[in-house]
């Protein structure tokens, strides 16, 4: 047989231990194979030559030799196998034990994390138990301690403090709190009233001199009016026929709910240039004047609230279901805001 690379090369060529061994072991049987034949021919030839030549086939020291050469590669061999054997044996020995220690570290891991919760566990029930107790321990003191009481409540009834107030133009007091009834005096402009009781639909009690009766919050303020306000006989029978009901019945159509807005003579109200006269011709006056719309001549009497007003002015944004009421001052206007009304025209 006949081969291409000597044992050395194919020794240094395998990179992988496991290889090298087996390649190793096979060289070793092939070894021990061709010594084995070799002897075995070798006995036989020698074993000819003597039978023809008449010399004794039984050489001892010959067959000691073969003998010895023949044992000893068995003996190689034996020893590989054995070399290999131990090997393996050793590695699986190795794996096997690997495993088991790493399960017996998993399991001893896991009873020390689960001893670990149970015991944090039995601390955090005893830390609970015993803030219960004590909490307990504590409401049990204070409620020994700390008396019953018994809340009585008593109801006490606010009694009305009289205040004084003053008119802002001329106005009837009545018996009650509306136009339907009687008038007792009539009070002059900027004039000292005192208010009794609560405002009831827009009407106070109030004591003027020494009677008592009803006036309409439009026509009375907190402050006293700074200007005097200088009429004529005539135009004071004017503003009272103006702004009062007439003892007298009157006929009226119900003409429904209106937006009743207010304003004054200021710039704010009426823009630059504001001079107090209406669109009419005449001069503003609260508790006379009022704003509508073209639906409504000037000179028309409608009765807002049981007081009659004359539509002597117009407004941009007076259209409709809306009157813009006039007031002296732009605070009156303020105070009065936005109101809505029933409104009668006066037949």
């Amino acid at each position: 047989m006949k081969l291409n690379k000597t044992g050395a090369d194919i020794l240094s060529a395998p990179s992988d231990e496991k290889q090298k061994k087996g390649i190793l072991a096979k060289l070793c049987i092939g070894a021990a194979v061709i010594l084995a034949v070799c002897a075995f021919v070798i006995t036989l030839t020698i074993g000819n030559v003597t039978t023809q030549e008449g010399i004794d086939p039984v050489d001892e020291k010959s067959t000691a030799k073969i003998d010895m050469y023949y044992a000893q590669a068995q003996t190689q061999t034996t020893a590989k196998q054995t070399e290999k054997t131990t090997v393996k044996q050793t590695t699986q020995k190795t794996s096997t034990t690997s495993k088991t220690t790493k399960k017996t570290t998993a399991k001893t891991t896991s009873k020390s994390t689960a001893k670990t919760t149970e015991s944090k566990a039995q601390k955090t029930q005893i830390n609970a138990s015993a803030i219960q107790a004590t909490t307990q321990a504590s409401i049990a003191s204070k409620a020994a301690v700390k008396p019953k009481t018994t809340t009585v409540t008593t109801t006490t009834a606010v009694k009305f403090s009289a205040y004084k107030m003053y008119t802002n133009d001329t106005l009837n007091l009545r018996s009650g709190a509306g136009t339907s009834f009687k008038k007792i005096a009539e009070i002059p402009f900027a004039s000292e009233i005192t208010v009794t009781g609560k405002e009831a639909n827009g009407w106070y009690p109030v004591k003027y001199g020494d009677k008592t009766g009803y006036v309409f919050g439009t026509y009375i303020q907190k402050d006293k009016p700074k200007v005097a306000k200088v009429t004529t006989a005539k135009t004071t029978q004017k503003a009272a026929a103006d702004t009062t009901s007439a003892t007298e019945p009157l006929k009226t159509e119900f003409l429904g709910s209106f937006k009743i807005t207010a304003y004054c003579a200021c710039e704010k109200c009426c823009g630059a240039g504001a001079t107090g006269k209406t669109a009419s011709g005449t001069v503003a006056t609260q508790g006379r004047t009022i704003a509508a719309s073209s639906k409504f001549p000037f000179g028309t009497k409608l009765m807002i609230n049981g007081t009659v007003y004359t539509v002597e002015d117009r407004g941009g944004s007076v259209n409709g279901n809306v009157i813009d009421m006039f007031f002296a001052t732009h605070q009156d206007a303020c105070n009065w805001g936005v109101r809505y009304l029933d409104v009668y025209k006066v037949l």
